[in-house]
């Protein structure tokens, strides 16, 4: 019984220190896209998207120079008018009628 004890602990703690470290890794982005394509929010880590760190690079390149339109990030996919207008439509029709 004592062993069962002492596998049972160890396996735990293996399997909690396995999910705090996948919990960690995934703070970070190890993946750095072109930003002149896409948006950094979309491959910005959990912690980034949680305190707007993948806005800092803007607002630096803002404080530094006035921003043209060339600077700012493409929209993302699921914000465009494409994407969010049948999404309105379609919400908008039953409340109308």
């Amino acid at each position: 019984d004592h062993s069962i004890q002492g596998f049972s602990f160890a396996v735990f703690y293996i399997e909690y220190t396995a999910v705090l470290v996948s919990a960690v890794l995934q703070c970070f982005n190890t993946y750095i896209p072109d930003y002149k394509t896409s948006s950094p929010e979309e491959s910005a880590a959990v912690l980034s998207k949680l305190t707007l760190w993948w806005t800092t690079r803007l607002v630096i390149q803002g404080y530094k120079h006035p921003l043209t339109e060339s600077d700012i990030y493409p929209l993302n996919k699921s914000e465009k008018a494409a994407t969010v207008v049948p999404a309105f439509i379609s919400h908008l029709s039953p409340a109308v009628e």
